[in-house]
């Protein structure tokens, strides 16, 4: 009896982080279609102009200058073609169910640039600045992919949703170097300078079904199943906010002994970006 309940609170938990990531692919998919759009509608007009200019010449007669102008067209549509792939490949990895956590090595600034991907076109159409602030050489993380990637969408829809009228978001990366019997971590933090979060409902924020969104506008489970798929990866999840002001969300993820211990032997290079959208 405790085994069959065990395996049907398991399969629950599955179907509502599934639902839940299927909520936000449809929010997503406004924005996906924008994306794909744009580099499909630069093919297809670098499609159209190098047949009607072949079709207007002899192929005998074209010339050298032609020729180039031709491979420039063709490296564009190359160049937008794989901007397509690289768009559907980030959102079938999102969407991707599994029933058990698969967890491999995982390169958190990477994952968080593919998540950027999918939410670029909602972030202007919220007027909101992007600031990227990256620490390169973070060790891998022992995680599933999809799953933290589930996480950086809740978390980067919700402050969207806090700056209706515009606003800034910084994301950074870090890594704390290991100590005595602490292996080190990982910290991702997601700044926005939103409406806030009053300080006496913080404490609630991760429950399930608790929200401040209007009927209809959210379901009261992103946070709660972002909280836990960090708890699975033995990770923290922290936050931050002033009415007014903004929210920081932190996020924190362990690392291995080996791949802390790896980074110390490569002198752990603290370079950092600042890139901004």
């Amino acid at each position: 009896k405790i085994i069959e309940r065990t395996r049907e609170l398991e399969q629950a938990q599955t179907q509502l982080v599934q639902s839940e990531k299927m909520a936000a692919v449809g929010q997503l998919s406004a924005g996906v279609a924008h994306e794909l759009n744009n580099p499909l509608g630069g093919i297809l007009g670098y499609a159209q102009y190098t047949l009607e200019k072949m079709n207007n010449k002899p192929f005998a007669e074209l010339s050298e200058k032609d020729f180039e102008s031709y491979k420039k067209h063709l490296r564009d549509i190359e160049a937008q073609s794989r901007r397509c792939k690289t768009i559907v490949q980030n959102l079938l990895k999102f969407s991707r169910s599994s029933s058990k956590i698969d967890l491999a090595e995982v390169d958190i600034n990477g994952a968080l640039v593919e998540t950027i991907t999918l939410i670029e076109h909602q972030m202007t159409m919220y007027k909101v600045k992007l600031t990227t602030d990256f620490q390169a050489g973070i060790p891998p993380v022992r995680a599933n992919a999809g799953m933290l990637q589930q996480v950086f969408t809740n978390i980067i829809i919700n402050a969207l949703h806090a700056m209706p009228e515009g606003g800034d978001l910084i994301i950074s990366s870090r890594h704390s170097p290991g100590l005595g019997e602490f292996s080190g971590a990982v910290e991702i933090s997601f700044i926005d300078t939103g409406c806030g979060i009053p300080a006496e409902i913080q404490k609630n924020i991760f429950e399930p079904f608790f929200t401040t969104k209007a009927i209809g506008k959210g379901t009261g489970l992103g946070l709660s199943v972002s909280y836990g798929i960090i708890k699975e990866h033995g990770g923290e999840i922290k936050v931050e906010s002033v009415v007014g002001c903004g929210t920081t969300f932190t996020i924190i993820l362990p690392l291995e002994k080996a791949a802390a211990a790896a980074d110390t032997s490569t002198g752990g290079s603290r370079q950092f970006t600042g890139e901004q959208v």
